[in-house]
Protein backbone atom coordinates (compact mmCIF):
# COMPACT_ATOMS: atom_id res chain seq x y z
CA UNK A 1 0.00 0.00 0.00
CA UNK A 2 1.45 3.32 -1.02
CA UNK A 3 0.54 5.17 2.20
CA UNK A 4 1.81 2.57 4.65
CA UNK A 5 4.82 4.65 5.64
CA UNK A 6 2.72 7.77 6.26
CA UNK A 7 1.49 7.89 9.82
CA UNK A 8 -0.73 10.86 8.96
CA UNK A 9 -2.39 9.20 5.96
CA UNK A 10 -5.82 8.97 7.58
CA UNK A 11 -5.56 12.07 9.75
CA UNK A 12 -5.33 15.76 9.09
CA UNK A 13 -7.58 18.75 9.05
CA UNK A 14 -8.72 18.33 5.45
CA UNK A 15 -9.64 15.13 3.68
CA UNK A 16 -9.16 14.02 0.12
CA UNK A 17 -12.84 14.27 -0.72
CA UNK A 18 -12.86 17.92 0.30
CA UNK A 19 -9.71 18.57 -1.74
CA UNK A 20 -11.37 16.88 -4.72
CA UNK A 21 -14.40 19.18 -4.39
CA UNK A 22 -12.12 22.21 -4.52
CA UNK A 23 -10.28 20.66 -7.48
CA UNK A 24 -13.51 20.35 -9.48
CA UNK A 25 -14.01 24.11 -9.20
CA UNK A 26 -10.34 24.71 -10.06
CA UNK A 27 -10.71 22.60 -13.21
CA UNK A 28 -13.86 24.52 -14.17
CA UNK A 29 -11.93 27.77 -13.78
CA UNK A 30 -9.57 26.70 -16.57
CA UNK A 31 -12.59 27.06 -18.87
CA UNK A 32 -14.02 30.14 -17.11
CA UNK A 33 -16.91 28.02 -15.84
CA UNK A 34 -16.20 28.22 -12.10
CA UNK A 35 -19.23 28.75 -9.98
CA UNK A 36 -17.25 29.12 -6.77
CA UNK A 37 -14.04 31.18 -6.96
CA UNK A 38 -13.59 30.75 -3.21
CA UNK A 39 -13.17 26.98 -3.69
CA UNK A 40 -10.70 27.63 -6.52
CA UNK A 41 -8.67 29.78 -4.13
CA UNK A 42 -8.86 27.10 -1.43
CA UNK A 43 -7.48 24.49 -3.83
CA UNK A 44 -4.72 26.79 -5.06
CA UNK A 45 -3.72 27.88 -1.56
CA UNK A 46 -3.88 24.44 0.02
CA UNK A 47 -1.87 22.70 -2.69
CA UNK A 48 0.66 25.54 -2.82
CA UNK A 49 1.12 25.45 0.95
CA UNK A 50 1.66 21.70 1.08
CA UNK A 51 3.98 21.82 -1.95
CA UNK A 52 6.08 24.59 -0.38
CA UNK A 53 6.25 22.75 2.94
CA UNK A 54 7.39 19.48 1.37
CA UNK A 55 9.73 20.90 -1.29
CA UNK A 56 13.15 19.19 -1.14
CA UNK A 57 11.80 16.84 1.53
CA UNK A 58 9.26 14.64 -0.29
CA UNK A 59 9.56 16.00 -3.82
CA UNK A 60 12.22 17.82 -5.80
CA UNK A 61 11.67 20.15 -8.73
CA UNK A 62 13.40 19.30 -12.00
CA UNK A 63 13.78 23.01 -12.79
CA UNK A 64 11.48 25.91 -13.46
CA UNK A 65 8.19 24.32 -12.44
CA UNK A 66 5.23 26.65 -12.00
CA UNK A 67 2.46 26.49 -9.43
CA UNK A 68 0.10 25.96 -12.37
CA UNK A 69 1.96 22.76 -13.22
CA UNK A 70 1.86 21.63 -9.59
CA UNK A 71 -1.91 22.22 -9.43
CA UNK A 72 -2.45 20.23 -12.63
CA UNK A 73 -0.24 17.35 -11.40
CA UNK A 74 -2.23 17.11 -8.17
CA UNK A 75 -5.51 17.31 -10.14
CA UNK A 76 -4.38 14.52 -12.44
CA UNK A 77 -3.43 12.36 -9.45
CA UNK A 78 -6.78 12.93 -7.73
CA UNK A 79 -8.71 12.18 -10.94
CA UNK A 80 -6.69 9.01 -11.59
CA UNK A 81 -6.84 7.70 -8.01
CA UNK A 82 -10.37 8.25 -6.65
CA UNK A 83 -9.99 5.16 -4.46
CA UNK A 84 -7.54 7.16 -2.31
CA UNK A 85 -9.80 10.13 -1.55
CA UNK A 86 -10.46 8.83 1.96
CA UNK A 87 -6.86 9.71 2.88
CA UNK A 88 -5.85 13.14 4.14
CA UNK A 89 -5.59 15.93 1.60
CA UNK A 90 -2.02 16.56 2.74
CA UNK A 91 -0.91 12.99 2.02
CA UNK A 92 -2.57 13.02 -1.41
CA UNK A 93 -0.75 16.20 -2.46
CA UNK A 94 2.48 14.71 -1.14
CA UNK A 95 1.99 11.45 -3.03
CA UNK A 96 1.14 13.22 -6.29
CA UNK A 97 4.27 15.36 -6.15
CA UNK A 98 6.49 12.54 -4.93
CA UNK A 99 5.43 10.37 -7.88
CA UNK A 100 5.87 13.19 -10.39
CA UNK A 101 9.14 14.57 -9.02
CA UNK A 102 10.98 12.13 -6.75
CA UNK A 103 14.10 13.36 -4.97
CA UNK A 104 17.34 11.73 -6.00
CA UNK A 105 18.86 11.36 -2.53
Amino acid sequence: MMFAECSYAKTGFKGGNELAEWMVEYEKSDNDNSKDPFMVALYDGYVTGVADTLYDISWCSPGNITIGQVLKIVSKYLNNNPENLHFSAYSLVEQALKEAFPCKK
